[in-house]
């Protein structure tokens, strides 16, 4: 019987969206779209609008990056990448960093301290340092990956 890689599938695909679709763009608008207007109105539901995207594609990113991880730890059956197989391990190892910090990012978020207060300045450069750090290294994530689906292609 044909093993089946439904639910490693799905790990690829729902990471890749969370990252290069979520991720990016509450990047983007995080730091582009501060200007941001509807007609007149810069705010939506009380908040700034490119904040309320921000936070929209934040929390997509978290969500979708849980279920990925999830999904490939249901389809390994909970057992971790042995450290012999190569790039699947520097996969593994990288991806756990990420996703470490896509839930670092949510806590932070979660309890972060008010806009006014002395301390938001720790805030804002954690948030920022996490922020790259996890978006940076979900780029060689994805690659090395890539390149092992490449050199094991049937």
């Amino acid at each position: 019987m044909a093993k089946d890689y439904t639910l490693r599938n799905a790990h690829g695909v729902v990471m890749i969206i969370a990252w290069i679709i979520f991720a990016s763009t509450g990047i983007l608008f995080a730091r582009y779209g501060r200007s941001i207007r509807l007609g007149s109105r810069r705010k939506l539901l009380g908040e700034n609008i490119w904040y309320q995207i921000h936070r929209l594609a934040a929390c997509l990113t978290t969500i979708l990056t849980l279920l990925g991880f999830f999904f490939v730890l249901a389809y390994a059956k909970g057992a971790w990448v042995a450290s012999d197989e190569g790039l699947e391990f520097v996969h593994s190892v990288i991806g756990g960093i990420v996703v470490s910090c896509a839930l670092l990012q949510a806590w932070m978020a979660l309890f972060r301290c008010h806009p006014d207060s002395s301390f938001r300045f720790i805030f804002n450069w954690l948030h920022r340092l996490t922020g790259s750090l996890s978006f940076f290294l979900s780029i060689p994530t994805i690659f090395t990956i890539a390149a092992h689906m490449e050199t094991n292609r049937t």
